[in-house]
């Protein structure tokens, strides 16, 4: 670049290697690491010579032109959010073209259903001799999403292919799992159940989840349904290996670790201004009132103590089902209930980064008294006549396809 590039916070920008000619970009010096928006993201190829093939919604609103794309993979990478979470993401190098200019940039591939730009620019894209106008905007030449009308990748026919999803558990014979695995079949989509018991991780640095000696195949998506009773730390050291992978969990290992702390659990939902049975916290008190608040996910279902308790399901953001519970079982469908409840259930879950979640809710004082990262699929279809199952995975394929943003702790997630 012999001459400056000037950039304005938002520019039109192009991604020729992989097949993108038109795409608009934010331009962000707060963000480190450059990222685009991408669903179905799939390495394949032999070890040390790894690519990754994904599809891309250039257009926001126009589902409808997707583009499928291919790249050397670099590496899977942790990226940090604003708000301290960490996602680990496949990271590309390729051509950017701005105005009469071309250079190489990593980009890390990401869910950016949810925000209005499908491409981030960070500092490490802007090369020597780029200037950023963060008060303009479109400093360099538009360009437009007409570009992908006569291009064969961007036709309006979608591209669908069976998921390949695991399911982490202690319980593979049990009735939860039973469930999806039929819901699987009637949805076209791949079930692998990995028995907890016969998995290791391999600290080769090759990232390998291995079972009886072999490593396993790549998962498009996990759902994890194991407790945080004995041998939880290694369970989620499994989610995290298969999340290094490259595989989209429902719910993440770094929720699955808050709700290892009862006191962290509390201080979330009081952010969102949720109260918790703990009432306040102390230094004399504190493990017994976070105890006390039964927000854990030890069980299949969290505990109900005293008065009535209404447990929500929340599947992928949406509340699926209430139902009025007791000692820890589903009485009564209450899923016509007033949307007050559902959306104390509904922000609860996204405070804890939740996409599947039990969550009770105490009626009479409206305060959260559990919160579950195993709801009891079964009870929640028998009692309130819902498909829990297949919602689940309709809830993981639309994550996996990047119809719907993934789940998060409260802050906007950045790349």
């Amino acid at each position: 670049m012999s001459q400056p590039l000037i950039l304005g916070w938002e520019e039109w920008i192009a991604l020729p290697g992989i097949g993108l000619p038109a795409i608009k970009a934010k331009v962000d010096t707060g963000a480190k690491t450059s990222a685009l928006h991408a669903h179905l993201i799939e390495p394949f190829g032999p070890p040390g010579q790894q690519r990754v093939r994904f599809l891309v919604h250039p257009a926001p609103g126009r589902d409808g032109i997707e583009v499928a794309c291919e790249a050397p993979l670099k590496e899977y990478r942790e990226v940090a959010s604003s708000n301290g979470g960490r996602e680990t993401r496949a990271v590309i190098e390729t051509d950017v073209a701005i105005g009469g200019d071309r250079w190489t940039i990593e980009i890390t591939l990401t869910n950016r259903a949810s925000m209005a730009y499908r491409m981030l620019i960070g500092r490490q894209a802007l090369a020597h001799g780029v200037l950023v106008d963060p008060a303009g905007s479109f400093h360099q030449p538009r360009l437009s999403y007409r570009a992908y009308d006569g291009l064969q990748a961007a036709r309006e026919t979608p591209v669908h292919r069976a998921l390949a999803i695991a399911v982490l558990t202690r319980r593979p014979k049990s009735a939860t799992i039973a469930r999806l695995e039929a819901a699987a079949r009637r949805l076209g989509q791949h079930l692998d159940v990995l028995d907890v018991a016969t998995l290791e991780v391999a600290l080769d640095r090759s990232g390998r989840l291995t079972r009886g000696g072999r490593a396993l195949p790549h998962y498009d998506a996990v759902v994890p349904r194991v407790g945080a009773g004995k041998g939880a730390a290694f369970a989620n050291a499994c989610v995290r290996q298969l999340e290094a992978q490259g595989s989209l969990s429902l719910n993440p290992s770094d929720a699955l670790e808050r709700l290892r702390n009862p006191a962290l659990v509390a201080q979330l939902l009081d952010r969102v201004r949720l109260s918790s049975a703990a009432g306040r916290l102390s230094d004399a008190g504190a493990a017994g009132a976070a105890r006390d608040a039964g927000l854990t996910y030890d069980d299949e279902v969290s505990g109900g103590r005293g008065g009535e308790v209404l447990r929500c399901l929340v599947v992928g953001g949406h509340v699926a089902a209430i139902a009025e519970a007791q000692g820890g079982r589903l009485l009564t469908n209450r899923t016509g209930m007033t949307g007050a409840v559902a959306k104390m259930a509904r922000r609860a879950a996204q405070a804890l980064g939740l996409g599947l979640a039990a969550v009770d809710i105490d009626r009479g004082s409206g305060r959260v008294r559990g919160v579950s990262a195993l709801p009891a699929l079964g009870a929640f279809e028998s009692v309130c006549g819902v498909g829990a199952a297949a919602q689940v995975l309709a809830a993981v394929e639309a994550r996996v396809r990047g119809r719907a943003p993934a789940a998060s702790v409260v802050g906007e997630v950045v790349a």
